[in-house]
């Protein structure tokens, strides 16, 4: 399944472009690399080989690690039970509170760096019991990239109980949402829904994600996202494709510039809920190339 939207300047576009690539038929990971992946690829990973978390890397917003705040905070660990590559993967667990948001992320400082291609790698498991995680609708946030502090990611993964949306939230904010914003749960948006993980989704297995984002204030924004099950198939499948849109968020007082101070979130982050959840995460990285973020999955 791939789900694409297109901005009005890309439209008139799309039939020459359909006869020059329509020969190439399934979009396979060898077709996705765009260039090569040498040892500097990759701009930073959390593959939690060294047993836990390096804070002189990463920032952490859980309660075993640091003071909680607005949210009820949940818990970090590294286990090895359950593992798509390597000897460790993560666990987030977030606890019942029916009053506030439950959240426990780690994060990485970095720069909104406008006209650049992030591809971020990461590996999801979602436990046999796994259900849809909150009453209130956007689910649970499982990656926030390039989060601005202005009005949620503008690029995001949303897991649900059957699938994971791909959530965007960009263009200017008004002080109530974004000019342009996805479907997510049963919320609608002027951008529709997209599947990072099409339902039914499998519990008890590695879904493997690379999510590619250009970054832009323009109608040249991109945001593909390719999904693959550890060890089941050999090919990456494009779930996603957009483009023509921004995929940044800037407000009258906070433009868009590239030196912008933002944050890559993984972990979780929910409404208030009467049941705790847990989710895996292993292999994430933000790479320069498909190749590269290829290589944190494996």
């Amino acid at each position: 399944m791939i789900c694409r939207i297109v901005g009005p300047r890309t439209r008139n576009r799309l039939f020459l472009a359909a006869l020059l690539i329509g020969f190439v038929g399934a979009f396979t990971a060898g077709a996705c690399a765009r260039d090569g992946a040498g040892p500097r690829d990759i701009l930073y990973r959390a593959d939690w080989e060294s047993g836990g978390l390096d804070l002189s890397q990463w920032g952490a917003q859980c309660n075993n690690l640091t003071e909680p705040n607005f949210a009820t905070r949940g818990s970090f660990s590294v286990q090895r039970d359950h593992v798509d590559q390597g000897r460790w993967a993560a666990r987030f667990v977030l606890p019942a509170d029916t009053a506030r948001p439950t959240a426990c992320e780690v994060i990485h400082d970095r720069t909104l760096d406008l006209g650049t291609n992030d591809y971020y790698a990461l590996a999801l498991y979602f436990p046999k019991k796994w259900r849809e995680p909150s009453g209130v609708f956007w689910g649970l946030l499982v990656a926030q990239f390039n989060y601005e502090g202005i009005a949620g990611p503008p690029v995001g993964l949303a897991a649900h109980g059957g699938y994971v949306n791909l959530i965007v939230g960009s263009g200017y904010f008004d002080g109530v949402r974004t000019k342009w914003y996805t479907a997510n749960g049963i919320g609608r948006g002027n951008l529709g829904r997209l599947y990072a993980i099409p339902r039914p989704m499998q519990r008890q297995a590695w879904h493997e994600l690379i999510v590619h984002v250009r970054w832009s204030a323009g109608t040249d924004g991109e945001v593909e996202v390719f999904h693959r099950i550890e060890g089941r198939r050999k090919r990456w499948e494009r779930t996603v494709d957009l483009t023509g849109y921004p995929t940044v968020q800037w407000s009258s007082s906070r433009p868009a510039t590239s030196a912008m101070g933002t944050t890559d979130k993984i972990g979780a982050y929910r409404a208030q809920s009467s049941f705790p959840v847990s989710v895996l995460n292993d292999g994430f990285c933000r790479a320069v190339s498909f190749r590269a973020a290829q290589r944190c999955l494996k």
